[in-house]
């Protein structure tokens, strides 16, 4: 975790290599900052190749790495992705020499270094949160009314760290008044639910109603 790199316990969500790259350098860089890469290689042109630090390094190898499953299952959502990768990444710790991280998500890396191969492992033994076809709407009445349907069962996802607000649409019917949420096996012990007016423009930081 070099000293350029971000540290965030909510927005810090993977990391990647980005220390000591080797790769293609303008050479006026690798002539005016040759002590702090190292000796470059001449290469045609008006680039030479050396090794380089930056998180401009570790941003394409995420980029990269997020291809690889669509590839495998060309019907994941975005969203699915964005768990598949994070859920499977290499957890620092201790024990891994990142002396600064904990067991777990943490500040530095978040869920951990990217590892597209055990990413693939996962999305054929393991099962993905249902796509979320009602997000990102959050706060913004349009979508949720496009949204709302005659179903009498929307079904939605919300993570922790990702998507911790859902906002979805139900269109009260006469006679029947009732709401209720049901939590799929293996949620988190509570969520907050909030139900507002047609009429509501925005929906930020409700207290809710706790329940199990």
């Amino acid at each position: 975790m070099p000293d350029y790199s971000n540290r965030d316990a909510v927005y810090n969500d993977l990391a990647a290599p980005g220390a000591a790259i080797f790769s293609t350098i303008p050479r006026q860089l690798t002539a005016a900052d040759a002590g702090m890469r190292g000796p470059s290689v001449p290469i045609a042109g008006r680039t030479s190749s050396a090794k380089a630090s930056a998180t401009s390094f570790a941003a394409p190898q995420v980029d990269g790495g997020r291809r690889a499953p669509p590839r495998a299952g060309p019907t994941l959502r975005p969203e699915q992705v964005a768990w598949l990768l994070e859920r499977s990444a290499d957890d620092a710790n201790p024990a891994t020499a990142a002396r600064k991280c904990p067991v777990g998500r943490d500040l530095y890396t978040g869920w951990g270094t990217l590892d597209v191969l055990n990413a693939l492992t996962m999305l054929g033994a393991s099962p993905l949160p249902p796509p979320d076809h009602y997000e990102p709407n959050d706060g913004r009445r349009p979508l949720v009314t496009r949204a709302a349907a005659a179903a009498r069962t929307v079904t939605a996802s919300l993570d922790y760290w990702d998507d911790n607000t859902g906002c979805l649409p139900r269109a009260p019917e006469e006679g029947d008044p009732s709401v209720f949420a049901r939590l799929t096996p293996g949620s988190p012990a509570a969520v907050r639910l909030t139900l507002w007016a047609p009429a509501t423009e925005h929906v930020e930081a409700c207290a809710g109603h706790a329940g199990g």
